[in-house]
Order: C-alpha cells, then sequence, then structure tokens
C-alpha cells in the first residue's frame, strides 16, 4: 500500500504521568497508551486495530538562587509509527488526542507528534520580571522508517524516497514580553535543517518567525 486509505477511526487513550524533584534536578515522564480501531471506508478492507503509543519525559535543573532562575533540561520524545506495508496489521501510528500545541517540539508545524522521536535541550532564563527566554534545539528521527512524515494537518511525500530514519534538526528560539498588565507580546524564531536524505527525497531547509499577542484577563 503506497498510498493513504480512506476510513474513520476511534482511538481509546490511557496514560499516566510521574513528575516531581529529586534533590535540585526537575523530572517529567508521560506515557499514553492508544487502543481503539480502524474502519476502512465503503467496506475496502477488514478493520483493523490501534496499537499505538507515545512517551514524553524531560530532565533539567535550575539555578534557584540567580535572579534570572536560568534552567537547562533534557527533553525527549517519542511518538510511534507504523507500516505501509501492513494492510491487516495493527495499526502503530499514534493520533494527537487534541490538536498539538506549537511550542512544544516544533514551533514551525512542520512535523507534528506522529511516528517521530525528537530529542533536544532547553535552556530557559528570566533575566527580568516581564522578559522571559527560551531556547530549544531538537534532532528529529522517524520512529518507523516503514511509516510517513507527518507535519500539521499532512502527510508528506518523502516516504517513498525517503532512506534512513533522520530527519533533521529544528534550532527555535522564544523571547515573550510582558509589556503591561494582562498583555504579552511573543517572538517565536526557528529554522529547519534538513538531513542528507530528507534533501534526496525533496525536502528543503527552511526559517520561521511568528509573532503572537495575548490579553489575559
Amino acid at each position: 500500500m503506497t498510498g493513504t486509505q480512506a476510513g474513520s477511526t476511534r482511538r481509546d487513550n490511557a496514560g499516566a504521568r510521574f513528575w516531581g524533584n529529586v534533590g535540585p534536578f526537575d523530572i517529567s515522564l508521560t506515557g499514553v497508551f492508544q487502543g481503539g480501531e480502524f474502519r476502512p471506508a465503503a467496506n475496502q478492507g477488514a478493520t483493523r486495530p490501534v496499537r499505538a503509543y507515545a512517551v514524553n519525559g524531560s530532565f533539567g535543573w535550575t539555578a534557584k538562587s540567580l535572579k534570572a532562575k536560568p534552567s537547562i533540561a533534557l527533553q525527549a520524545d517519542l511518538f510511534s509509527g507504523g507500516s505501509y506495508h501492513s494492510k491487516d496489521g495493527a495499526v502503530g501510528t499514534f493520533a494527537t488526542p487534541y490538536f498539538p500545541l506549537p511550542y512544544y517540539n516544533d514551533v514551525t508545524l512542520a512535523l507534528t507528534s506522529q511516528n517521530l522521536i525528537g530529542v533536544g535541550p532547553v535552556v530557559t532564563a528570566a533575566p527580568f520580571a516581564n522578559l522571559h527566554l527560551k531556547l530549544h534545539v531538537p534532532v528529529f528521527w522517524r520512529e518507523s522508517t516503514q511509516d510517513a512524515v507527518y507535519g500539521t494537518g499532512k502527510i508528506y511525500s518523502y516516504r517513498n524516497n525517503l532512506s534512513g530514519g533522520f530527519l533533521g534538526v529544528t534550532p527555535q528560539t522564544q523571547v515573550a514580553w510582558n509589556f503591561a498588565p494582562h498583555w504579552t507580546w511573543t517572538h517565536d524564531i526557528a529554522g529547519f535543517l534538513a538531513s542528507q536524505g530528507m534533501h534526496h527525497a525533496g525536502a528543503r531547509d527552511g526559517a520561521f518567525y511568528m509573532q503572537t499577542m495575548e490579553f489575559k484577563f
């Protein structure tokens, strides 16, 4: 099977989260198992079970004695993938239960939480009470090389021409300024540095800039 298959799916999610402090370190670990079923449209095949999962974790340290409260952490995320060669086995590609938060692992929304492994450092600081800085440099791979590369609301055509699992690096920085009571002006700057395999498959490097004005009351 080389393309997409029309149908409907039901996803049943069960998960748990453990978080807290171990000495000076902050730890968070979340796991989700996704069951359910996929029904091909117009009875074009048997109903298939869903067996997908996601694991997200971070391990960090904060210099609480310093005014800027700088912190450094390692964030790692795994979202399961499946196989497009399978027509009757379990569906293994994770599907995000809700719309993915753009600030989580890829602010550009070029990659989303399906068939993806991301690992990278996260550095944050607040040099002033109203100014918050964040730097995140995730490195991405496909969890399954038998599955596609997914973006938010899209499936890239790179699957058939892409070799290997490494996708690239997306360095991204965020500056959030609380310039007035209830108001926050946020700037997100990111770039995508595609792997050699992605370049050969037709992907290109890119840059991204977004401004957000938020009012809270």
